[in-house]
């Protein structure tokens, strides 16, 4: 089989971003993750069934805000000496790779139950800074502020899954769960 799937995804976009209060941290934000994953399952026995599976992952992330001190909010290049404020635009991609498990059991005619496993995937980020500074920034600051490359390392993860479904001809009803691991996104973090 081959799924195509969008698990993890996120954007912010602030509609009134010059007078947010946070726009030293964040004024728009984008995660687009695109997970193409190949699978195999063999039925071993009546009872019995697995799979497993490969997830092909390009993402691409994007990062705007204002520059300034993300603590305190304090803005480096203020409306009321320059002729706007400064920002930064960070955008890049990466392309990551997991793997997928699954067993389902029938354990008595129409029950069965699944659990399955997805690996995290680590994502290494690589793209472009780029600096939008005020025409009237003194060239002395303006120099510190080059564009140029970064990275960024996120990882997606681990996720296990349980679930218990009873089929009674044109009819299935059933019950999952998932768990997810976030602790593996505990920062994000650029350079």
């Amino acid at each position: 089989g081959l799924g195509f799937y969008l698990p993890y995804g996120s954007g912010i976009l602030w509609q009134n971003a010059d007078s947010y209060v946070g726009r030293t941290v964040v004024q728009e934000l984008e995660l687009r993750t695109y997970f193409l994953t190949p699978a195999i399952a063999l039925k071993l026995s009546d009872m019995v069934s697995v799979a497993v599976g490969v997830s092909l992952v390009p993402a691409s992330a994007y990062l705007k805000r204002t520059l300034g001190a993300s603590d305190n909010g304090q803005v480096l290049f203020p409306r009321s000496q320059y002729q706007k404020e400064g920002t930064v635009e960070i955008s890049g991609s990466a392309f990551g790779v997991g793997a997928n498990a699954g067993v389902q059991l029938t354990l008595v005619d129409n029950l069965k139950i699944g659990v399955a496993f997805r690996s995290a995937i680590d994502l290494a980020f690589t793209g472009d800074a780029n600096f939008d500074l005020p025409s009237d920034a003194p060239a002395g600051i303006a120099a510190s502020f080059p564009d140029g490359t970064g990275t960024l390392d996120i990882t997606l993860p681990h996720t296990f899954m349980f679930g218990i479904g009873w089929d009674q001809g044109p009819l299935t009803v059933e019950a999952s769960s998932q768990l997810t691991m976030w602790n593996s996104y505990k920062e994000l973090r650029s350079e």
